[in-house]
């Protein structure tokens, strides 16, 4: 997705006329993730839900989308529900941001123990080193706003070695 080149406030307005004069237009997957990451934003989650159920019934096979919806789950604190949705996601476990995703679930459900054998599980995986240190350098920002320090360190020290 390529958010340099397109105009999202144009983008926004397009979506809106289409809702309130209900006319039908075309976005793409990657329009309406733009469009859903904007509500997600402005805290506004019922519309993203909105857009993100839209956009599934035209590309119903989005992983992108299909993270969006997610994404909407956990900002409406509904882990459990947002975690069993990941889940169902087909994508290969190198996707940073699908694993980012499900970890926040696991942090925020105090899952501490699938987390941590997860956490062991993904280290010693195939994520190239550019992945590996992004992955867990975010990681450990998640754990430290859960208060999981010591994990949080871990992985600092860890992102420091690659970088």
């Amino acid at each position: 997705m390529d958010n340099k080149n397109m105009n999202i406030p144009d983008l926004i307005r397009k979506y809106e006329q289409m809702r309130y004069m209900n006319k039908k237009f075309y976005f793409t997957a990657d329009e309406f993730e733009i469009i859903a990451n904007h509500y997600i934003k402005d805290l506004n989650n019922p519309q993203a839900l909105s857009a993100i159920d839209l956009a599934m019934s035209i590309h119903p096979h989005s992983p992108e989308l299909m993270m969006a919806k997610a994404k909407v789950l956990i900002a409406t604190e509904k882990y459990d529900e947002a975690y069993n949705y990941l889940l169902t996601i087909a994508q290969d476990e190198t996707s940073v941001d699908l694993l980012l995703l499900k970890f926040e679930c696991l942090i925020k459900l105090n899952r501490t123990e699938e987390a941590n054998a997860y956490l062991t599980y993904i280290l010693g995986g195939e994520l190239n080193e550019k992945d590996h240190y992004i992955f867990i350098n975010k990681l450990a920002f998640l754990y430290n706003n859960e208060e999981g320090f010591e994990t949080a360190i871990m992985l600092l020290e860890k992102a420091r070695e690659i970088d």
